[in-house]
């Protein structure tokens, strides 16, 4: 019985890790879809705009993520999801990214919509959210790491919002289009307080099991 139940055990790993793959291949692949169709539909089509400017279009709060403003935009982007996906491989679960993801897209755009008075195009938001939910939901894998790197993204941000980063003028000019900093940093938040919530969650259940 015990042999029987790790081998179950074994096969939904595999299975659960799988889905993970094409999760994250599955997205790179949307957004290189869109960003082609962009050469025969204006962007802006799929771009997010503030509420006041939406006109019921409501598939923009998704989109707008997942179209960028050119070629080298979606290839940093994608390269980004990647090294994220990368780095945690062995640790995502499928279910929690897939959550993240849809709130971080719901919730930046909530965000933009409120705040700023742009059209918005884009995944780097989203990518400094779910690296910022995975450093928070999985720190005790690697505690002083995870410490260094999420130390790193927050002082990023900081500085990038306060015009103290100087590589922000070069991404511009790379994407030809602002950077939207400030996308970064609802990005961030939306994510760290999620992965706080997640791992209280998964705390919580755990000592419901073993009680």
């Amino acid at each position: 019985m015990h042999m029987s139940s790790c081998g179950q055990q074994k096969n939904g790993n595999k299975m659960a890790s799988k889905i993970s793959f094409y999760l994250h291949l599955g997205l790179a692949l949307i957004m290189t879809i869109i960003q082609c169709l962009t050469m025969v539909f204006d962007k802006k089509t799929f771009a997010m705009l503030p509420f006041s400017h939406l006109n019921h279009e409501y598939w923009r709060v998704i989109t707008g993520h997942l179209v960028h403003t050119n070629l080298q935009h979606c290839i940093l982007n994608l390269t980004g999801l990647g090294f994220i996906y990368y780095a945690f491989v062995t640790q995502i679960n499928w279910k929690e990214s897939f959550s993240i993801l849809i709130i971080l897209m719901l919730g930046i755009s909530l965000c933009l919509g409120l705040f700023d008075k742009m059209y918005y195009y884009g995944f780097s938001a989203v990518l400094h959210g779910y690296l910022g939910f995975l450093l928070i939901r999985y720190w005790r894998a690697a505690p002083k790491m995870h410490s260094v790197l999420l130390l790193a993204v927050i002082l990023k941000v900081v500085l990038e919002n306060t015009g103290n980063l100087s590589s922000v003028d070069t991404t511009s000019a790379l994407i030809d289009a602002p950077v939207a900093t400030q996308s970064h940093a609802y990005g961030l938040t939306i994510g760290l307080l999620s992965g706080f919530f997640m791992s209280a969650i998964h705390k919580w259940r755990s000592k419901d099991v073993t009680s």
